[in-house]
């Protein structure tokens, strides 16, 4: 904040002033002083002119000085009630005056003597309904505002000397002339003791404390922050500020003044003391000053304040001035606060200093949140955003830069689990964020990090932020050309560019191998490895090998050497397997060991999810290494092998690590494998699973599409939701497969690289001894072979991604290519080139090219356990020497690691961070600072700013660090001797304008060319508190100093602006300013008056000139002050007057090719009126262009202009006022682009009526189809001519809408029989297309429906599939899918008539199946039985099955119905029936039901028939079959085992008498036909019977007269033949 004096009021006749109180909402000003005095003001700012230039630059006139006449002696105490529009005052005699305001005047309302004593204080409450009075001899009164006294209270040997309300209301703090605090409640009983701690009250010296103020903030802290509120002021310069009344940890400091008073601003955030300076040295007149504190008691800003003596001060109603009693003056200041906010893209981007809010939860658990406002100041729409705490605000460019406390539990908890290095013992651990935002409020990018973000600079491409003692630069990014590929953090750029960093340090260590062969001549034992993997050497170290190489290729003629061996001994394990395995785990064993410290690279660091970084690498290295020594299991012995041997151990080490884990509470990330995985028991499970199936292969060859398809359904799964699911940060795991579901959903995809890679090292080794061209060739296929996997790497990264977690399809092409590229090195280098130069002997002297060596196992988390018998290639176990364990040379590895490394020239570090007091070279890229190491700093950072090259901090001393932000080197020290408050730099970083903390700006020189000084004599200027450079000249310099804006270039100043706003950009020689105070402070709704637009002197002498003087004289200034922007004026003003070389000139000047365009184009124009049509037209006056073309008589020239400017509206016009010589074509244009202009608004009606004016069919089908008239748009397909492309389109329009045979209508129109047909078959209109594909001989659609209806029945949607055959015309496969669907009825144990209906819709579509084969010869009406013949046998089958079912539920149903109806007899005769059926039915049911009705009917023949083959049922239980035989008994005991009811009836074929119960003739064989009504045989059936036509069963005439339907099939009587 910054505060300057801006006015001053005399009182009349010097009266001195005692005490000012400023009324918070109606802007009142009461003082008061001796001799009675009691005056109320009040300050009205006009507008000067008409124009805002806001609120504290406007002029302040007095609208009311009324002098309150009533007070005989001094005024002592004045407080305002703002609730109630109260004034109370108080003078030395004790009178109490209370003051109301009536018709725009101040009168007394009433008064009140004690003549007993002075009063010390009052106080009213924040509601205004209660007042507290206190008294020097200690008497109390609480009244209310009305005058009723609440209560009184005497303090027998007190003396008081203020008095404070609590913000609630419920206690009264009272100060005491000694210096004590009490707190009694609002009924006058004492609390307690305030502990007091900035002093001790009656100390051994005997002095007393007394207190100056007391000021208990009453409002609510903003962004609800627990920050103190209490604050008590000593006399003696000592400040204690408490959170509450039960404060033990008060802030405490000494302001070195004689303190007078205290006040809090209108939030609680800023205190107000003034007093008298202690200082002995200062001058009396400069004794008196105004210190700001924070609610922590850190100084702010330091007044002073002319005169002797300062009595009291007050704040107005939003802080925005403050004013104060001095002598017999009041002196006013101006308070510029530190708003957060920023400007970039039109957009003002501000903090609402009433828009704090809390999350969604309990109170209990409610965290603060603040919302920030972004402005779009063109199209005046604002755009909300709700963070966390809000500390610090910048913008540059596109984008804004936020810097946020995160205090909700959950986003703490991700902060905290993204730092690495942070444990749980650390004191402090409070987290932070910055948000990367654009213009609307949307995060592009974000960060965590530890550092508090007190001052923050953003640029294009860097954000710097500092605390007191760090630096942080982080390099983000933005989605300007970033594809979005599923992934949250991590850009696809980024990935490609880490796959290529990794190796670039993988390739590091690799040349160090190499190194150690050359210099050793051997890779013995006895070898000394040198590696280097400092990153910030490695691209220098294998640029360097590179050269090396070469020149060692050269000199030693390798090739030569090479091509004269004539064996190259490779072996079934080659040494450069070995050599690359012992590289993994060296480097392995580094990242492990070196992870825990915070010197260790970021970036090499394991990726959350998406990410290729260099230990991404190790758990993909070991799966690949495992498979390429392994080999297929081919029997039981070697899968007990692989299975015990290797893949259970390896799981029983990671329950032991597990294990260790959980007992030592030892930090794990849990984002790597879960919560209880890691990677022993990733290596162990992969071994095991791919072991199995290895084992269940026949072949080595069948590993390829094996592990390909296990890997291809891998990321299928993944891409179906898996992956979202493994990379969720914020869900709580619910069960054992949440807590560890990044370890178990990547193992899939590490067997499939398994697989391959046994497949690999096959092909690989598939020789053991190779001439020169098998070699040439090998290597050959090895580099093509890296090339394809690096493209397969690149491609992953745009379409899956890399992601270790899930061990994804890029994850495993990531790895591929790495170790194939390595292994391609490794084979030129050791084998063809090394071995060829420096050959290994043997005793006997012959060229050995196999190697003795054997490497022990480096240390580390991951190892894979192997003995040395299956390190040795089988061909060699005779010819290689194993030394003893204990005599076996180690191989040493002398690592070179640099802290802070970095991928030079690879990849630009992401984040930069060091001390303020270390020296940062460039080459050490800023060492991070070691975790857990504090360094105190007695110099802390004070301000900070960043350009596009330089970085500049101040330090509180003085001393200005200057940084180059590309290398983050320390170029430079600059020192001043005052402390910095803010820094600007200008656009080319040349200069840099500071503000101290007084006020002072002066020019700091950064250009290297020169001597580096402070040009103290020419530019310094005080009182200011805001500077902005031009965007476009670096010696453009705006500042604000008070209520002006001034503008320099170099070093001269132009004439200042009055204007109290916020500078928020100066481009183009305009600067924009807003009016923070009354968006943020005062709480107006932001609009355009909102913001000032100011333009430059030199802007407006150009005018000026170009108006009243000429252009010759402006030319001459332009040119004296030249700008781009004077230039374009000049050009403009030259054109209007048709100065063509003068305007020429000055768009040369100002680089503007338009313009010089358009001099070549007016210099070809002859006539005067079209040339300044032209201008007109080129400077956007349009309707002046047309009418100059119209009055030139050129009206084709008019409606060109108007084209161009697609105002077809106006093209319509200028044709119709052209009368004849228009087209209709050219007016169908016309009306056709209308019809656009209404289609682009959605606006179809307007449209349509357009486009028919136009006979435009393809806008006026659009427009038909969005607003549903489908009748319409189907009458389009007759307007079309045959073979029309619109067809197709109108085709895909009526498909959209289910308009199938319309649809295929334009499909055939267009002659496209094909569309027509798979329109059919989306909208599952089968029927029509089997139709189709039968007209136009289409074969396939029959297997597309067979595969669909397959599809179907696959996904158990039966139902579905049943209608795709029906609508197809297969009713003989539609009607076996619905007997499939019946007998899932019946194992459900579905109703019997649900059974029924199902198999008799099967019935009735078999039915339809012998209709759709019957022909003219063989109808169906009549030879429905010579048609069952002429099919084959399994249909016919079928069908007479399918009927034969139909009837067994049929029949079950008509006999229980019967039964329940009590028609007995027939009940009988219907169940005999049922024995038919067993076949469908279940026998005990059917024999259940006989034997149930023949009881009922006392036919007991029949009954005990019936029992006696249930008890025969051997597949019932033997309980049951007990149940039967105790039934049984009981029935036939009582009654005898004969029918009472035997009716006979004549057989039809031998006239013998037949019981009407039997289905057939026991003599002949005849059999009955049942009547499907009744249940009973028919035995006449060849005379007198009804047949059904649909089902063709039979009934007895009588019987089915009492029905409307058949009592089977259903089908309608009427619609039936009866009558045989």
């Amino acid at each position: 904040m910054f505060v300057y004096l801006s006015k001053k009021i005399a009182i009349p006749n010097n009266v001195k002033l005692n005490c000012i109180a400023w009324n918070k909402e109606e802007g009142y000003i009461a003082v008061a002083g001796t001799e009675g005095l009691l005056k109320v003001l009040k300050l009205d700012q006009a507008a000067n002119n008409g124009q805002n230039k806001g609120g504290l630059a406007a002029v302040s006139n007095l609208s009311m000085n009324q002098t309150l006449d009533g007070h005989k002696e001094s005024v002592k105490v004045v407080t305002w009630n703002d609730a109630q529009q109260k004034l109370t005052s108080s003078d030395t005699d004790g009178v109490i005056m209370v003051w109301m305001l009536y018709k725009s005047a101040w009168y007394e309302e009433m008064t009140n003597d004690r003549k007993k004593s002075t009063v010390a204080g009052m106080s009213w409450t924040s509601d205004g309904a209660k007042i507290c009075i206190v008294y020097e001899d200690g008497a109390i009164i609480v009244g209310s505002v009305d005058g009723n006294r609440i209560f009184g209270k005497e303090l027998k040997n007190t003396h008081l000397s203020g008095v404070q309300w609590s913000p609630d209301n419920r206690l009264i703090l009272f100060a005491l002339a000694n210096g004590e605090c009490h707190l009694y409640d609002n009924q006058g009983n004492f609390a307690m003791k305030l502990s007091i701690k900035c002093i001790t009250p009656g100390s051994s010296t005997g002095r007393v404390h007394h207190i100056a103020s007391i000021s208990w903030f009453s409002g609510r802290p903003a962004n609800n922050r627990n920050r103190p509120v209490l604050a008590i002021c000593y006399e003696n310069g000592k400040v204690q500020i408490m959170r509450n009344e039960n404060d033990d940890a008060p802030a405490i400091f000494d302001t070195n003044m004689r303190n007078v008073d205290a006040k809090w601003n209108h939030d609680g955030s800023v205190l107000a003391i003034c007093g008298t300076s202690l200082e002995a040295a200062t001058p009396l007149r400069d004794t008196n000053q105004v210190c700001f504190y924070s609610p922590l008691g850190r100084l702010y800003r330091t007044l002073k304040v002319p005169g002797s003596d300062i009595t009291s001060l007050s704040w107005e109603g939003k802080s925005l001035r403050i004013a104060m009693a001095v002598d017999s003056f009041i002196y006013f200041a101006n308070i510029r606060p530190d708003y957060i906010w920023c400007y970039f893209e039109k957009t003002v981007v501000f903090l609402n200093s009433s828009g704090s809010g809390t999350s969604t939860t309990s109170s209990a658990t409610a965290t603060p949140m603040n919302v920030i406002t972004f402005w779009n100041t063109v199209s005046n729409q604002s755009f909300l955003k709700e963070v966390e705490p809000t500390l610090c605000l910048a913008a540059s460019n596109e984008h804004c830069v936020l810097g946020v406390e995160c205090v909700s539990s959950n986003i703490k908890e991700i902060a905290l689990s993204t730092l690495e290095g942070r444990t749980g013992s650390t004191q402090d651990d409070r987290v932070y964020q910055l948000l990367l935002c654009n213009s609307i409020g949307t995060t592009v990018d974000s960060k965590y990090t530890d550092i508090k973000s007190r001052f923050v600079g953003i640029n294009s491409g860097y954000v710097a932020i500092a605390s007191y003692d760090e630096i942080l630069i982080w390099h983000y990014h933005t989605p300007k050309i970033m594809k979005e590929l599923g992934k949250n953090d991590v850009e696809v750029e980024q990935s490609v560019y880490d796959t290529f960093g990794s190796f670039v340090v993988i390739l590091t260590t690799f040349f160090g191998v190499i190194l150690a062969r050359i210099v050793t001549h051997s890779i013995c034992p006895r070898s000394v490895f040198f590696v280097t993997i400092a990153a910030a050497y490695s691209g220098i170290f294998v640029a360097l090998m590179i050269v090396l190489s070469i020149w060692f290729i050269w000199k030693s003629c390798a090739f030569a050497l090479a091509k004269k061996r004539t064996k190259f001994y490779i072996g079934k394990r080659p040494i450069v397997l070995s050599v690359l395995r012992s590289m993994i785990q060296l480097i392995t064993s580094i990242c492990i060991l070196a992870v825990d410290f915070k010197s260790f690279h970021r970036p090499y660091r394991k990726s959350e999810f998406f990410g290729a970084q260099l230990m991404d690498t190790g758990i993909g290295f070991f799966v690949f290494s495992m498979g390429f020594v392994s080999q297929r299991p081919q029997s039981r012995i070697d899968l007990r092998r692989s299975v015990f041997g290797a893949a259970l151990p390896m799981i029983l080490i990671g329950c032991v690590r597990t294990l260790l884990v959980i007992l030592l509470n030892y930090h794990l990330a849990e984002h790597e494998y879960g919560r209880h995985l890691n990677a022993f028991f990733i290596l162990g499970f992969t071994k095991l699973f791919g072991s199995l199936f290895g084992y269940l292969l026949s072949s080595d060859i069948k590993l390829l599409p094996l592990g390909i398809g296990i890997l291809a359904c891998h990321q299928e799964f993944l891409s179906r939701g898996i992956s979202e699911y493994v990379e969720s940060k914020r869900m709580e795991p619910m069960s054992l497969l949440d807590a560890n579901r990044q370890g178990l959903f990547c193992i899939p995809g590490f067997v499939g690289m398994y697989l391959l890679a046994i497949y690999f090292s096959k092909w690989l080794r598939s020789k053991a001894v190779l001439n020169y061209r098998e070699m040439l060739q090998k290597m050959w296929h090895l580099g093509l072979l890296s090339l394809l996997f690096w493209i397969l790497c690149c491609a992953s990264s745009y379409t899956f991604g890399i992601c270790r977690v899930t061990c994804n399809v890029g994850y495993v092409c990531w790895i591929f290519a790495l170790f194939s590229t390595m292994l391609t090195l490794a084979f030129f280098v050791f084998e063809f080139i090394i071995n060829s130069v420096y050959p290994v002997e043997d005793i006997n002297g012959k060229e050995l090219e196999k190697e003795t060596f054997n490497l022990k196992e480096s240390p580390g988390d991951k190892k894979i356990a192997t003995d040395n018998s299956e390190e040795i290639p089988d061909d060699l176990k005779d010819t290689i020497k194993i030394p003893d364990d204990k005599k076996a040379p180690r191989v040493t590895y002398v690592i070179c690691e640099s802290s802070s490394s970095n991928l030079h020239g690879v990849k630009a570090r992401k984040e930069k961070r060091f001390h303020i007091d270390d020296t940062p070279t460039g080459v050490e890229l800023a060492k991070d600072l070691l975790q857990g190491q504090q360094r105190r700093v007695n110099d802390p950072i004070c301000a900070l700013a960043l350009s596009e090259k330089l970085l500049l901090v101040a330090r509180e001393s003085g001393v200005i660090n200057e940084y180059s932000v590309a290398n983050v080197a320390l170029r430079n020290r600059h020192t001043l001797h005052s402390k910095v408050h803010k820094i600007a730099i200008n656009c080319n970083s040349t200069r840099a304008a500071i503000i101290d903390h007084v006020g002072v700006m002066t020019l700091l020189e950064l250009d290297d060319n020169r001597e580096t000084q402070l040009n103290f004599s020419r530019v310094e200027r005080k009182d200011v508190w805001a500077v902005s450079w031009a965007k476009d000249n670096p010696l453009l310099l705006a500042l604000m100093e008070k209520t002006r804006m001034y503008i320099f270039r170099g070093n001269d100043p132009e004439e200042p602006i009055s204007c109290s706003g916020y500078i928020c950009t100066f481009e183009d020689l305009e600067i924009t300013s807003v009016l923070l105070d009354d968006i943020i402070s005062i709480g107006e709704l932001q609009n355009s008056s909102h913001l000032i637009q100011l333009r430059v002197k030199s802007l407006r002498d150009t005018d000026d000139l170009l108006e009243h003087v000429g252009l010759e004289d402006a030319k001459q200034f332009i040119e004296d002050n030249p700008h781009p922007r004077l230039w374009r004026l000049l050009a403009e003003s030259a054109l209007k007057k048709l100065e063509l070389d003068t305007a020429e000139n000055a768009f040369v000047r100002c680089a503007n090719y338009p313009g010089i365009k358009l001099i070549k184009r007016l210099r070809n124009i002859n006539t005067q009126i079209l040339q300044r049509a032209e201008i007109a037209a080129f400077y956007g006056e349009f309707d002046e262009a047309e009418k100059l073309y119209m009055d030139a008589d050129r009206r084709d020239l008019a409606i060109d202009l108007r084209m161009t400017l697609c105002d077809w509206f106006r093209v319509v016009q200028l044709y119709r006022m052209g009368g004849a010589g228009v087209s209709d074509q050219q007016m169908e244009t016309a009306w056709r682009e209308i019809g656009h202009h209404f289609a682009n608004l959605k606006s179809w009606e307007s449209a349509k009526e357009y486009y028919e004016k136009s006979h435009y069919l393809e806008g006026f089908m659009d427009s038909l189809y969005h607003m549903e008239q489908f009748d319409e748009l189907e009458k389009c397909v007759d307007k079309l001519p045959e073979k029309s492309p619109l067809l197709t389109k109108l085709a895909e329009m009526l498909v959209s809408v289910g308009m199938c045979s319309e649809a295929v209508q334009a499909y055939l129109k267009f002659g496209d029989q094909k569309a027509a047909v798979n329109a059919c078959v989306n909208l599952r209109q089968w029927g029509q297309a089997v139709e189709l594909a039968q007209k136009y001989q289409m074969p396939e659609v029959n297997a597309l429906l067979s595969k669909h209806a397959a599809q179907l029945l696959n996904e158990g949607r039966l139902p579905e599939s049943i209608e795709l055959q029906r609508k197809a015309g297969r009713f003989l496969d539609a009607a076996r899918l619905l007997c499939k669907l019946a007998e899932q009825e019946v194992e459900r144990r579905a109703p019997l008539l649900r059974i029924k209906k199902i198999y008799i819709l099967a019935a009735l579509l078999a039915e339809d199946h012998l209709k759709s084969v019957a022909t003219p010869q063989l109808d169906y009406a009549i030879d429905r039985n010579t048609l069952l013949d002429s099919i084959s046998l399994e249909d016919a089958a079928c069908i007479e099955r399918i009927w034969h079912c139909a009837e067994a539920y049929h029949y079950m149903l008509l006999a229980q119905r019967q039964l329940r109806f009590g028609i007995m007899h027939s009940a009988v005769v219907t169940s005999l029936r049922l024995r038919d059926y067993d076949d469908v039915l279940p026998v005990e049911d059917i024999y259940s039901l006989l034997a149930l009705t023949s009881c009922a009917d006392r036919s007991f023949d029949t009954c005990s028939k019936a029992f006696m083959k249930l008890e025969s049922l051997d597949f019932l239980p033997e309980k049951t079959l007990q149940e039967y035989e105790e039934l049984a008994v009981n029935i036939f005991s009582k009654n005898e085992p004969e029918d009472h009811k035997v009716d006979t009836v004549t057989c039809y074929g031998c006239a013998e008498n037949v019981p009407d119960n039997l289905p057939s003739c026991m003599e002949c064989g005849a059999r009955f036909p049942g009547c499907i009504s009744s249940g009973k045989p028919i035995t006449q059936p060849t005379s007198n019977i009804w047949i059904c036509s649909t089902c063709h069963h039979c009934a007895s005439p009588m019987e089915i007269t009492r029905h409307r339907t058949c009592p089977l099939c259903h089908s309608p009587i009427a619609a039936l033949a009866a009558g045989i």
